[in-house]
């Protein structure tokens, strides 16, 4: 939870800035999901990407471990399932759900036990040393649009694994 003190040097806490952006290549998407936990409290995550590796999987699985995150829905897109494939036994253990869609959206939806929030971003769920950038919103209004707009995904998506089909 080290990095959280990068993040904080770039962005205000989400009680002070309804809507914030980022753009450099310090930061790993992953930095900025566990930043808004802290704010956010014990947090549910809808996580879509186009793909996701093993980097980012083991820092979720951190979060889950701390306590600080208690369940996780991801979205990724079909065609990079092939390569994200060969991780699915260690997305059994950090997520609830994992579907699959014509996905190439970058959004993680935080509700939390104080606050929501989402952060809209370039970066996939793999590490990454270039330039990305994105917005972290904590604006009730704009995070229920977020919030939407995942279930619809959500709705037309495959479940791949996971213990429940279709939204809860």
């Amino acid at each position: 939870m080290e990095r959280a003190g990068a993040v904080a040097a770039l962005l205000r806490p989400l009680s002070s800035a309804a809507c914030q952006t980022y753009f450099c290549d310090s930061l790993q998407l992953a930095d900025i999901i566990e930043w808004t936990v802290m704010q956010c409290g014990v947090s549910t995550l809808s996580v879509s990407s186009f793909s996701a590796g093993e980097e980012f999987l083991r820092r979720l699985w951190r979060l889950r471990d701390s306590g600080m995150v208690d369940g996780c829905t991801l979205i990724l897109d079909a065609r990079a399932m092939k390569k994200t494939g060969l991780l699915s036994a260690f997305l059994d253990e950090v997520t609830d759900r994992v579907y699959v869609a014509r996905n190439h959206s970058k959004v993680v939806l935080v509700e939390g036990s104080l606050m929501s929030a989402a952060i809209v971003t370039s970066q996939n769920l793999t590490r990454g040393n270039r330039t990305e950038a994105g917005m972290v919103i904590s604006d009730h209004d704009a995070v229920d649009g977020i919030r939407r707009g995942m279930t619809e995904l959500i709705n037309k998506s495959t479940l791949i694994n996971g213990t429940n089909s279709g939204t809860d």
